[in-house]
């Protein structure tokens, strides 16, 4: 497993992050409230956040375990979020997508004039981690059988996905993270037709790599690195022992309802994944994008 792109980055000279995607990264910060000084490096609520997994995710790990520097963090992820409300909505309309946390959460608060428009583009990193909703809510499309409109649906996706990359890129952002769809075809929301879903998983990352590729050829000064959630994910799962992870095919909430919940179990529920792979990524996520 690599990372693809034009770089690696280091903390050192990371000093704020903004974070864009759906429940695998929500901590529950709110734009209005506490913004994220030395006291909480998340802003708000009270490290390590309210995430899926509680006791925090790959994200709080990251910048807390594996960062010895302050790195402010802007966490805009929404659990249930989609790349564009319009093309596949999200499960309540109170839910921001990637559109909405980048025009309506970033562009107006922190970009151009926003009251905290206080980030440094040399020190500033943008990461995006999106993609398991849009695979699994449109899964079920009629035309999603046939490769060739299998692959014009992602393209409409991702083409919105680049636009907003587009946008961060015009308000000044040059260093860019990206993660792509994990392999959701080994949770227990795909059992049925595993088959099926890790080609859609993988058609979609086809895509993802493809577009954000030739986007990055026509942005002069831009950096980005491309790391594969979904290699990692199936690194795992089928070396779960040395990871001391024991069950596949069930999921923690199963036998724990609450937390801290058994991390023996590689799923959380049927389609997240338990804290114990949450270390993992951000673990390999600093050795291989951040070389710690």
């Amino acid at each position: 497993m690599s990372v693809a792109g034009t770089g690696k980055f280091n903390f050192h000279d990371i000093s704020r992050l903004f974070v864009f995607g759906d429940s695998y990264t929500a901590t529950g910060f709110n734009i209005s409230g506490t913004q994220p000084s030395d006291s909480n490096i998340l802003g708000n609520p009270p490290f390590p956040g309210w995430s899926w997994p509680n006791g925090g995710n790959w994200l709080t790990e990251l910048v807390s375990v594996y960062n010895k520097t302050t790195t402010f963090t802007y966490n805009l992820a929404y659990g249930g979020a989609t790349t564009n409300k319009g093309f596949i909505p999200p499960y309540a309309s109170t839910v921001l997508c990637l559109d909405g946390q980048v025009q309506t959460e970033f562009l107006p608060v922190y970009a151009g004039n926003g009251i905290q428009r206080v980030w440094d583009p040399k020190e500033t990193l943008f990461a995006i981690w999106i993609g398991v909703n849009d695979v699994g809510w449109s899964s079920g499309w009629s035309n999603m059988t046939d490769p060739v409109s299998r692959i014009k649906t992602y393209n409409i996706i991702i083409s919105y996905y680049t636009s907003y990359v587009q946008q961060l890129y015009n308000a000044g952002a040059r260093n860019f993270l990206f993660l792509n769809c994990p392999a959701t075809y080994l949770s227990p929301s795909a059992s049925s037709n595993s088959a099926f879903f890790k080609v859609l998983n993988q058609a979609y990352n086809s895509v993802l790599y493809t577009q954000v590729t030739a986007l990055f050829k026509k942005l002069p000064y831009a950096n980005y690195a491309f790391f594969d959630t979904f290699a990692l994910f199936e690194q795992v799962y089928f070396n779960a022992q040395s990871y001391g992870i024991t069950n596949l095919t069930g999921y923690a909430t199963q036998v724990t309802p609450n937390y801290p919940y058994n991390q023996s179990y590689f799923w959380l529920d049927a389609l997240h994944p338990n804290t114990v792979v949450h270390k993992v990524i951000s673990k390999t996520v600093a050795e291989q994008v951040f070389g710690v």
